[in-house]
């Protein structure tokens, strides 16, 4: 799906990222194609939040927008506002990513394809011994780094099932939402 949509990137005014990990399995994916990111050089590029904008800045590809807060609506709402009119934007994403960013500008009548970097497969159930030092409430906190990993989180530790619960950290406004 992103290889053919690479094809096809040269009609959009916007190439927006909403993860690191989309950077590097899109440019992977470009590079297997004959591509080079530096072609990408003078795009209008667009970030969901610092650590993708880091990825493409590694990558040679300076960032000309990025969200804030850090999420996919607001990257939405930045969009909208840096292309007033509708407009057309190339999304890679992972396929998980919440629908807020294409809804939005679905919305505003902008021509859009979504190109799917990535997948984040379910983690398995935790290992017996994972279990058994939660259930006796051996950590203090518990970080949660994705939205994924805080839906495995509550499908196998509902709340209430865990004697002392830790506490929870949280990375960034759409974990944090989950």
């Amino acid at each position: 799906e992103t290889a053919a949509a690479w094809l096809g990137a040269a009609d959009f005014a916007w190439l927006v990222w909403t993860s690191p990990h989309g950077v590097d399995h899109a440019l992977a994916l470009l590079r297997q194609a004959g591509g080079d990111p530096v072609s990408l050089r003078g795009r209008r590029i667009a970030s969901v939040g610092p650590s993708t904008s880091r990825a493409l800045a590694a990558a040679g590809l300076p960032v000309t927008l990025e969200a804030s807060p850090h999420d996919g609506a607001s990257l939405g709402r930045a969009l909208l506002a840096a292309s007033p009119g509708p407009s057309s934007a190339l999304l890679f994403r992972g396929n998980l990513a919440t629908q807020d960013l294409p809804e939005i500008l679905k919305q505003a009548g902008w021509a859009m394809r979504e190109a799917v970097c990535y997948l984040t497969r379910p983690a398995p159930p935790p290992p017996p011994e994972l279990a058994r030092r939660l259930d006796q409430g051996e950590f203090s906190f518990i970080v949660l780094c994705s939205g994924s990993a805080a839906r495995w989180l509550a499908a196998h530790f509902p709340p209430g099932r865990l004697p002392a619960a830790p506490r929870l950290a949280r990375l960034g406004p759409a974990t944090t939402r989950v």
